[in-house]
């Protein structure tokens, strides 16, 4: 049986992050990254998806997609206005 994973801001606020560093290795199971960069200039751009997994990345609550290690996505892109 499947269950959706809400992902609504109440959720979101609930989820206990990992702030681990990506190069360190975990134990089986979901993880949650948060991470924060600030721009000067928005503008398009690409999320590199070298030694990701398996997952879907947002960006100031916009879905930029799904990826998974055996592709075919090697990177999402980002709209400037998001």
């Amino acid at each position: 049986e499947i269950f959706p994973l809400p992902m609504d801001e109440d959720m979101l606020s609930k989820i206990p992050w990992d702030t681990r560093k990506v190069d360190r290795q975990w134990n089986r199971g979901p993880r949650f990254f948060r991470y924060v960069l600030h721009v000067q200039q928005p503008a398009d751009g690409f999320l590199a998806l070298d030694g990701f997994k398996k997952g879907f990345a947002c960006i100031n609550g916009f879905n930029l997609g799904r990826y998974w290690e055996v592709g075919p996505q090697r990177s999402l892109y980002i709209p400037g206005p998001v």
